[in-house]
């Protein structure tokens, strides 16, 4: 994912409702036009479909190995 700002509605006038990250894992709930609805919790907003990917995100440094 490209960091992004979700907007409550498709208007991209519309105020913003989620600040999404690299890493954050999103649920997408529709398309109209030439955006995609997606919630991250409890929080959702509308974005470019080319801000998403389906590939996992990077591992951390910091993460235990699996066992």
């Amino acid at each position: 994912m490209t960091p992004t700002d979700a907007t409550r509605w498709a208007d991209p006038q519309s105020p913003v409702t989620v600040h999404l990250v690299v890493g954050d894992e999103v649920e997408v709930l529709a398309t109209q036009g030439t955006l995609v609805r997606v919630r991250r919790g409890t929080d959702f907003g509308w974005v470019a479909p080319k801000v998403l990917t389906t590939d996992a995100p990077p591992k951390s440094a910091d993460a235990p190995e699996p066992n």
